[in-house]
């Protein structure tokens, strides 16, 4: 027995004045001590006590990724109570149906703008009140050790907290989560330390919080951090660029498009004459460096290239990341591999896992001593991973969920025989690594019979540098379409340098010479697919897929439903009765 929050809490106690959580200040960066973060955690729990929470209340908790979130999350699961994380970027509608399903007693918000989306009578504490202070510092707290004793008796399948996807759908669930769910997590990154120590995290570490803690991803592996006196830097991704060059990080937490935002970054800024085909001509020799054997050295012609390109692009590359970075992990979504290869090849080490909500999340790592680019690593040692006939990745152990909650028809449909079903299409190599595919539900499903895996094609669309983001069409259709958004600062460059400049976007987008630019970057971004596979048409659309217009998840995944029904009727000028075959015009709409 034992509880997920003391993870946190006993390292404190070894090591009080360490410091636990940095925040940005009009001074610079703040710090709080683990002694101090101890403070406001019993304080809260003893709060909230007094407000009648008790073992099993369900408590909302809806801020950015801060010290108060963590806050909150540990003195709740102290007293035993139930975490129901809620995406700052909900509407009010989606607010209340979470706060309704799980028949929460508490929302815990960040401020007046969050409070604003909860039902007129709904009890809460807001953190920008005087209330919260009372809450966070008051006198009568329990001695720290004598409670954490106390609160480690919880049983491990004691819910720990109900996590509701955000999901590339309108369909949302509640996950449940156990306290032994969660520590088996713990347990098998620690495992998976004990046999690579390169990734094993300790008090000498940085890491710069940037992802919403609403997502199990960032809130298991910030608990796995703090619980091993990481020190842990809070920002917001408006700030990311500023914040990580004063911070200085030594590993960091992501989802793939944080880092396609860094690499477009320094494709934008390589605008001169000379900067451009150098960072063009450093990108093959990068993925050549990663792509050689660990521990073959280079030949002498490769050693030189590498050198020179060091100084010139990765050495800058590395700078803007802070410079002292160690490793980066990336989740949530695939990461291009041509991508990934850049990065390791420019000193940077991007490794990929994979998971889910309802394993708690993780399932598979790449580690420093066996990175598979291209892969999301092998299964943690305490968690067990087969292929099913249809290629659907299942997985069993310790980590997978309790269930969804009021959903016992939907939760048999994924347990079954103590295999969850992921719902991923996969494979695994010789080598014991995990190959994502695609959804299985996202498989296009021609009606000639032939299978597509938009996947891959669409990161291969989205490597282009006038291409920001992909959605591919085609189920039960007879041929492949494509939704796309412009990188508008890419396309805007290269139409100053086609005498084009006078246009705004809208008329350049309609511009015969870049329609012909994307029906030519289309074709060879995917030459290597088949024939049946290539998009035959296209369209841009009129406004880019972000979470403010709901066509994006707030992990940064395109709602692919949500995005078809929003262009409905100009996906169907996609599929005329008359096909060509042949790349069609359409004009932003």
């Amino acid at each position: 027995m034992a509880n997920f929050g003391t993870n946190v809490l006993r390292y404190g106690m070894a090591h009080p004045a360490d410091p636990a959580q940095w925040v940005r200040t009009t001074d610079g960066w703040t710090s709080l001590s683990y002694e101090g973060l101890s403070t406001r955690v019993t304080s809260l729990a003893q709060w909230l006590r007094q407000e009648g929470i008790t073992v099993g209340d369900r408590v909302a908790l809806m801020a950015p990724t801060s010290p108060e979130w963590v806050w909150t999350d540990l003195a709740v699961l102290a007293l035993g109570a139930v975490v129901v994380p809620i995406y700052p970027s909900l509407q009010a509608a989606q607010v209340t149906e979470v706060l309704e399903d799980s028949g929460a007693r508490l929302a815990v918000m960040a401020n007046s703008e969050h409070e604003a989306k909860l039902p007129v009578a709904f009890p809460r504490l807001v953190m920008s009140y005087p209330r919260w202070q009372q809450a966070v510092t008051q006198a009568n707290r329990p001695d720290l050790a004598s409670w954490v004793d106390e609160i480690d008796g919880v049983p491990d399948d004691h819910l720990a907290t109900l996590v509701y996807t955000s999901g590339t759908t309108a369909h949302s669930r509640g996950v449940m989560l156990t306290h032994g769910n969660l520590l088996s997590n713990l347990a098998g990154l620690d495992l998976l330390a004990d046999g690579d120590p390169t990734v094993r995290l300790t008090r000498r570490d940085r890491a710069l919080a940037v992802l919403p803690l609403a997502h199990i991803f960032e809130r298991l592996v910030h608990h796995y951090m703090l619980g091993r006196g990481v020190a842990m830097y809070y920002t917001a991704p408006d700030r990311l660029a500023v914040d990580i060059t004063s911070a200085r990080p030594t590993v960091m937490i992501s989802v793939p498009r944080i880092y396609e935002r860094v690499f477009a970054t320094v494709h934008e800024r390589a605008n001169g004459p000379l900067s451009r085909p150098i960072l063009a001509a450093s990108l093959p020799v990068a993925r050549r460096r990663a792509n050689r054997t660990a521990g073959t050295a280079p030949r002498a012609g490769e050693w030189v290239a590498e050198r020179v390109y060091d100084l010139l692009v990765y050495r800058k590359i590395r700078r803007a990341l802070g410079g002292a970075l160690r490793f980066a992990y990336s989740g949530g979504a695939p990461l291009h591999p041509d991508l990934a290869r850049f990065f390791v090849g420019a000193g940077i080490p991007v490794l990929e896992g994979y998971g889910l909500t309802e394993t708690s999340p993780v399932v598979s790592v790449n580690t420093l001593t066996s990175l598979a680019i291209g892969t999301v690593g092998r299964p943690l040692p305490n968690v067990r991973v087969t292929i099913a006939e249809d290629g659907e990745v299942w997985c069993q152990g310790p980590n997978v969920m309790a269930g969804y909650w009021h959903r016992p028809d939907e939760t048999a449909e994924v347990l079954v025989d103590g295999w969850f079903h992921t719902g991923d299409v996969g494979e695994l190599l010789p080598s014991g690594h995990l190959r994502i595919l695609d959804r299985k539900r996202a498989i296009l499903v021609l009606s000639t019979g032939k299978n597509v895996v938009p996947l891959a094609i669409c990161q291969a669309l989205e490597a282009s540098p006038w291409i920001e983001q992909a959605v591919l069409l085609g189920d039960r259709r007879k041929y492949v379409a494509a939704l796309l958004t412009p990188n508008l600062t890419q396309l805007g460059a290269w139409a100053a340098s086609q005498g084009l400049a006078t246009l705004d976007p809208a008329a350049l987008l309609r511009h015969p010479a870049c329609q012909s630019l994307i029906e030519a970057e289309i074709a060879v971004r995917t030459a290597d697919f088949a024939a049946f596979e290539r998009p035959k048409r296209w369209a841009w659309v009129d406004e880019p897929f972000t979470e403010e217009n709901g066509q994006l998840t707030p992990t940064l995944k395109i709602k692919t439903r949500v995005v078809e029904e929003r262009y409905r009727e100009l996906i169907a000028t996609l599929y005329p009765d008359d096909d060509t075959g042949v790349l069609a015009r359409h004009s932003t709409r």
